[in-house]
Parts: structure tokens; sequence; C-alpha cells
């Protein structure tokens, strides 16, 4: 009888010794995935058909270093609207050292024509300053990518071109019809965008 009760007082030792092991690394799991992931829920129409409202995605948090992000990845990052900081998600349409082209009738980055934002017809009556006045604009709402930046633009054939400098980007929504995105708030900063949207569910 002694010798089942001590055998059996061990298996129990061990098992809380297994659990208490066990609870460790949950634990540890736990923390590492809240340092290292949010999830938000989509409110708006501004990345269909890609993510819908309702939709949860989940957001890796990049390290942080230089030009760490890529063309077409879809981010989560801040800016600053009457001084009430805001998260959007959209996708990165253009990085460091691509160009921004500005004409009377749309953007073009890449090669892709997007419609313009409402906010570059008042920008100017006047058809042969509008795309500078425009791209001048989009600039100056981010001091972190005018500061130290020499603001060049060149005019052919009645279009502006930009080119984005490093640590800045220039973010779309996949629904450009009803996104709030660079259009209107400029370039973002590398140290605005908080990390990237690696599941969608």
């Amino acid at each position: 009888m002694k010798g089942r009760k001590q055998i059996r007082l061990d298996v129990e030792k061990t098992g809380s010794l297994l659990f208490s092991i066990g609870s460790i690394l949950l634990m540890l799991f736990v923390i590492f995935v809240f340092c290292r992931f949010s999830i938000y829920r989509i409110k708006g129409n501004s990345m269909l058909n890609t993510i819908k409202p309702g939709n949860t995605v989940l957001i890796w948090k990049e390290f942080k270093h230089r030009n760490a992000f890529k063309k077409n990845e879809i981010v989560l990052f801040y800016t600053e609207i009457n001084d009430e900081i805001i998260p959007y998600v959209k996708r990165i349409t253009a990085g460091p050292m691509d160009s921004i082209k500005a004409n009377s009738d749309e953007l073009i980055i890449n090669g892709k024509g997007y419609p313009h934002d409402e906010i570059y017809y008042l920008m100017s009556d006047n058809a042969k300053t509008e795309g500078r006045k425009y791209l001048t604009y989009l600039v100056d709402q981010s001091f972190e990518c005018r500061e130290g930046y020499n603001f060049k633009t060149e005019t052919i054939s009645s279009s502006t071109i930009l080119s984005i400098p490093n640590g800045c980007y220039f973010l779309i929504g996949d629904n450009p019809y009803e996104s709030m995105d660079s259009r209107f708030f400029g370039l973002i900063h590398e140290d605005h965008i908080f990390g990237k949207v690696i599941v969608i569910f």
C-alpha cells in the first residue's frame, strides 16, 4: 500500500511539473503573439474587394529598419487628421524612388492610372499649374518626408512628375473611388507604418 501511494504521489508531482512548464510556455507564446501581432476589424469600403467591411485583419508588427516595406503590401498605418490620430489599412502603391505622375485626368503610378482625389480639383483653376501644386501639397502633408528633401518636379507634356524620397510611401485603397488615402493626406513616412496585413478573416 505504501509503495502504491508513493508511486501515485510521484506521478502527481511529475504531472504538476509538466503543467507548470506548459503554462510557462503558453504564457511566453501569448506574450510573443501580443508583442508581434495585433488584430483590427475593418469598417469601410476602401479596400474592396480585397478586404470587406466587417473583416478582421492580423497585423504583423514589422521591425523598424530603413525601407522595410514593399510595393503591393497591405499595411496598417497612422496619420493625423484634424488633430486626431487615425489608423488606416491601405496598399503600398509606390515606395522610395518610384515616380508619381500627375496630369489633368489621373495619377499614374508605375504605369497604372488612379483617379484623383477631389482635393486635386480644388488646387487651381489653371490646368498648367494644378499638377505641380497638387504634388507639392502631397509632400507638404508629411513633415518627415519633406524634411531634408529638395522637392523638384519635372513637367513633361503638361504632366508633373514627383520622385518619392527614401523612407516614404504612397498608399491607395483597392477601391480608390471610396478611399481616403495618400491622394488626400500625402506621403506616409515609414515611422508611421505600424505593420503588415498577413491574414484576412
